[in-house]
């Protein structure tokens, strides 16, 4: 028996809005989203090639505020993903750097208030 992967999935305020941030922003490649019987966005998943995320919307009004990790992504190449992000304006709110745990990360707050780190172990 394997496991075969996970999918953190974090609330969002617009799911839409969300998921075309991850996509324009992030990196993330595409995915699907799923509507409501009222047409809204009510959840989506974005994928980024192994990487499967999931916004779901959130029924209240209240903004996160994080101040730790949403998700902890891995890549293989963290200096190109970081590049790529940095040169869209996202928030970078921990600069890239390698850590005593022993990966090479850094760590974006998205639009929602949630921190997701994007990383990948040191040899």
């Amino acid at each position: 028996m394997k496991g075969l992967g996970a999918m953190p999935i974090i609330e969002v305020g617009d799911v839409d809005s969300s998921f075309a941030f991850y996509r324009d922003s992030l990196c993330f490649q595409g995915g699907n989203t799923w509507h409501d019987e009222s047409g809204i966005a009510s959840f989506a998943i974005v994928v980024f090639d192994k990487i499967r995320l999931g916004l779901r919307r959130r029924l209240g009004s209240e903004r996160t505020n994080n101040e730790e990790w949403s998700a902890y992504l891995y890549v293989d190449d963290v200096d190109t993903h970081h590049e790529a992000v940095k040169a869209t304006g996202v928030e970078i709110v921990y600069p890239l750097e390698d850590q005593f745990y022993g990966c090479r990360d850094y760590t974006i707050r998205d639009p929602d208030g949630h921190l997701i780190a994007f990383g990948q172990e040191i040899d």
